[in-house]
């Protein structure tokens, strides 16, 4: 027997001109699936990946990691939708992806890439990169392969690389590999629309990695000097003005990589040491780290945020540390953030930050209440802080067009739905403007 569950979406009047001040509206629409009275079941999560809206005003979301439990049994799914200017509808695309299984990634902001969203599948075949986008009120879709155990030229010798790990940004991608003869981990980076592989031999750019390319040295972190020997992951990749700046995961540190394009220079930044802060577990379906490095579009920079998530209180905010980097990775600002329990997701507009998740403290005390905070990135003074009544909701996801406009994603992740419960799920899209005072011109969640 299956279950089915529509989605609550809020729907989006938006005029013909993006960048007209005027041109914001906002109209929720609510609607809920039947659910029959006798099953018991448990939403487990209806978070939101990814939204972002083209030129013409149409709107592409990929949404719903939805897990419903019935009968012992559990069904992941996850949805792309369109909304368009027009038909001011919702629409459930077909798409060859085996979306089930896929992997997203709501990091791969640029201006360049701003209404493109970049997925991949990892089979032990290969990864499968996928690129979404809207023209003509319909989503396109194409795909590059990069094929697993792929071979690689060297002085004559021909090393075959089994893929480890990968992530996507900004039309690129970078790869984990280990070599099937000597066990050595190798990085690799490549734009996924050429889809050509540079290596980046790490023991050969930095003494902190052995003949291995094992993290094998010392880090100044935010915890003092540490010894550390490791192996490493990937935590982003992103490029501004021809430079790739990789993100690996050493423990719960960030240690920036940077590949400059034009030059073929590369370096190994241990000067920057960024946090992915501590382990973050308050449901039992949700496990994620405090800490997260976010790229900032519009001037180059980046914006580390984490916590080490110190018990103050039930319900309580945790504190969160935002350090605000430029292209060349040098700490320029820092702030600490008091109002959140939990960060989702940081953006940039403009002269702005938009930063979004939940508190506890605010609104249903007790609940998770979705909140916003801007920030102007000059004085590091909050000038906005709203908190947005329903239950059980946080926002989730923060993006922006190339007019400097934001969009604000409200869902409700995370939230364990009981059959009888007084919770309700939300779910809706906001289009504002943030004015020259860093205030939403208007406020649409209070509306």
């Amino acid at each position: 027997m299956k279950i089915k569950i529509i989605l609550l979406v809020g729907l989006l009047g938006i005029s013909n001109s993006l960048s007209s001040q005027n041109a914001v509206k906002s109209e929720e629409i609510i609607t809920s699936g039947r659910i029959r009275s006798h099953i018991p079941y448990d939403l487990v999560s209806n978070r939101v990946h990814k939204t972002v809206i083209n030129e013409d005003g149409g709107i592409l979301s990929l949404r719903a990691v939805t897990k419903y439990y019935a009968r012992s049994k559990s069904v992941p799914k996850n949805e792309f939708s369109i909304i368009t200017k027009a038909r001011k509808n919702i629409i459930a695309l077909n798409t060859s992806q085996s979306l089930e299984n896929i992997t997203v990634f709501r990091n791969n902001s640029s201006l360049k890439d701003y209404d493109k969203i970049y997925t991949a599948k990892f089979t032990n075949k290969g990864i499968t990169v996928f690129r979404n986008y809207m023209a003509n009120n319909r989503n396109y879709l194409n795909e590059k392969f990069y094929k697993n155990n792929f071979e690689s030229n060297s002085n004559g010798n021909i090393d075959t690389h089994e893929i480890e790990r990968y992530k996507l940004g900004c039309g690129l991608i970078a790869i984990k590999t280990r070599s099937k003869f000597d066990k050595k981990r190798h990085l690799f980076i490549s734009k996924t629309n050429d889809g050509k592989l540079i290596e980046v031999d790490l023991s050969k750019i930095s003494n902190s990695f052995d003949s291995q390319n094992i993290f094998k040295g010392l880090l100044r972190t935010s915890n003092g000097v540490q010894k550390i020997n490791t192996d490493w992951g990937i935590k982003a990749i992103f490029e501004h003005n021809k430079v790739v700046t990789v993100f690996l995961l050493v423990k719960n540190n960030l240690l920036p990589v940077q590949i400059d394009l034009k030059t073929s220079k590369q370096k190994v930044i241990k000067s920057s040491i960024l946090s992915n802060g501590e382990f973050f577990r308050e449901h039992k379906y949700m496990t994620e780290s405090s800490g997260d490095v976010f790229y900032m579009p519009f001037s180059g920079g980046f914006v580390n945020i984490a916590s080490d998530l110190k018990f103050t209180g039930a319900n309580t905010p945790y504190l969160f540390e935002l350090k605000l980097y430029d292209e060349n990775l040098k700490l320029i600002k820092q702030k600490t953030i008091r109002d959140f329990y939990y960060i989702h997701h940081v953006a940039e507009s403009k002269d702005y930050l938009v930063i979004g998740g939940y508190t506890k403290s605010k609104g249903y005390m007790g609940y998770q209440n979705p909140i916003i905070q801007i920030i102007n990135k000059s004085t590091m003074k909050v000038t906005q802080t709203i908190v947005i009544p329903p239950k059980n909701g946080t926002v989730d996801y923060i993006g922006y067009n190339k007019t400097g406009q934001i969009f604000i994603d409200i869902s409700s992740p995370y939230l364990g739905y009981q059959k009888n419960s007084d919770i309700k799920r939300v779910s809706k899209i906001i289009i504002d403007e943030i004015d020259a005072n860093g205030k939403l011109k208007n406020n649409l969640f209070m509306k």
